[in-house]
């Protein structure tokens, strides 16, 4: 079910700084035929704030603070106000109880939900209003209006009632106006926190009929308490599930879950970031089965490889003795290996700000000044002298290296035997051996 709610307004005049307002999601997807269906995914639009840019002072700044402790964080909702759109009218007009309509009487309903319709000649929309602000609240029935004795109001759903001898007769059209606030607050189900303020920014995606592959994406900005940018470096969000849900807030248990994604390449730029979704269907894309070829397709010490990597012929641990470039480092402690023994390994980093992150070795060499490694890719953070790491042996995939370093011969995975295309393209001389061998090195 969901958190708390506190019925109290965020600081007011802090929020008649604030900058933001409503966002939707409208899914537009390519058909067969060439032409476009647009799905609105979200019912109702929702709203996004931005708080920071009515802080002018100290004391601003601490009446945020102070309210933040109050709500414990993030664990209880709270009413805000919306300085653009806040009354059942325009900004600048008076309340009045023939604002809005809210329903037709039948002489048996005695609830109606406060509602605002936005509309113009092209279309319309109702949005519910939960929140209103009591004591702002008129209403009138048929076009007459109501005594406040006449109805009650909940303040915590926007539901207005009328007593039994007060029941709007059947054709008689119900209208209020009001003041409101907006709820805000997060969710939970099924176990997990859903943040009102995580920090995605709402954008549309494109979708397509059938098993096509298509992406989107999601923006947003890095937070301390959502996501962070070194969770990011670190990838720990490479590959994650994107469940996406459409919810009524009120009552959490009615929700449909509307689709599932992957997340694919994640950009970092000026503190923010940018994440691929991709649809389940891109796993579609991948190679399927086995390609014949000369080289082993097999992952050195995988199942079918079967090299124990963790003999200590096949791995060391040193540190960074000097950084040469982005992806050069002087390293001691593996110098009783042969160059190019960990050419193609990887290098993984056990201490320092990269920790944990693996990188693949491009190259191992061996001169006067000592060990020498490059790095296929730059680590997520800058290289430091005095990182510990720990390396793997590597493989170039040949049929000559599996037997002769790691006396794995058996378990190639390759067809080392198999003609080639320049063989099949090769003639009959006095001089060539066709035995399968490649024609020139």
């Amino acid at each position: 079910m969901a958190t708390g709610f506190h019925e109290v307004r965020f600081p007011l005049r802090l929020a008649l700084g604030t900058s933001g307002g409503p966002v939707r999601r409208t899914d537009i997807v390519s058909l067969s035929n060439g032409r476009e269906n647009r799905n609105r995914r979200w019912r109702d639009a929702r709203r996004h704030y931005d708080a920071g840019s009515g802080i002018r002072s100290i004391g601003d700044l601490y009446a945020v603070l102070e309210f933040f402790e109050a709500r414990a964080g993030q664990l209880y909702g709270f009413r805000f106000r919306d300085p653009l759109d806040f009354k059942s009218c325009a900004p600048g007009g008076g309340i009045t109880a023939h604002d809005q309509a809210i329903g037709t009487g039948d002489s048996v309903a005695a609830t109606f939900q406060l509602v605002k319709t936005y509309g113009d000649a092209g279309g319309a929309s109702v949005r519910e209003i939960a929140k209103p602000v009591p004591g702002t609240v008129v209403i009138s029935v048929g076009g007459v209006l109501a005594a406040p004795a006449d109805f009650t109001l909940d303040a915590a759903t926007g539901r207005v009632t009328f007593p039994p001898s007060k029941i709007p007769a059947s054709g008689a059209v119900v209208k209020a106006g009001f003041e409101f606030d907006v709820p805000v607050h997060d969710l939970r189900f099924d176990g997990t926190d859903f943040w009102a303020a995580s920090g995605f920014q709402a954008a549309d995606s494109e979708a397509a009929s059938g098993l096509s592959v298509e992406a989107g994406e999601v923006a947003g900005g890095f937070s301390s308490v959502a996501i962070s940018e070194a969770d990011v470096i670190a990838g720990r969000y490479d590959g994650a599930k994107v469940e996406v849900f459409q919810v009524n807030w009120q009552a959490p248990d009615q929700r449909i879950l509307l689709r599932v994604q992957e997340i694919g390449d994640v950009v970092r730029a000026g503190g923010a970031f940018r994440a691929e979704l991709r649809r389940l269907t891109h796993r579609l894309d991948q190679v399927q089965g086995r390609i014949y070829g000369r080289r082993c397709d097999a992952v050195l010490g995988d199942g079918r490889c079967k090299v124990n990597l963790s003999d200590p012929a096949y791995r060391g641990s040193g540190t960074v003795a000097a950084v040469l470039g982005e992806t050069r480092i002087r390293v001691t402690g593996v110098d009783a290996a042969v160059a190019g023994h960990y050419r193609y390994g990887m290098f993984r980093f056990v201490g320092g700000a990269n920790a944990g992150h693996g990188c693949d070795i491009e190259d191992h060499r061996k001169d006067d000044d000592g060990v020498t490694f490059s790095l296929w890719l730059p680590p997520p953070l800058p290289l430091a002298a005095g990182d510990p790491f720990t390396v793997t042996a590597g493989c170039d995939k040949s049929f000559f290296t599996c037997g002769g370093k790691f006396a794995n011969r058996l378990n190639f995975q390759g067809f080392p035997h198999m003609p080639g295309t320049d063989f099949a393209f090769g003639y009959a001389d006095g001089d060539a051996v066709h035995d399968g061998r490649a024609l020139y090195e």
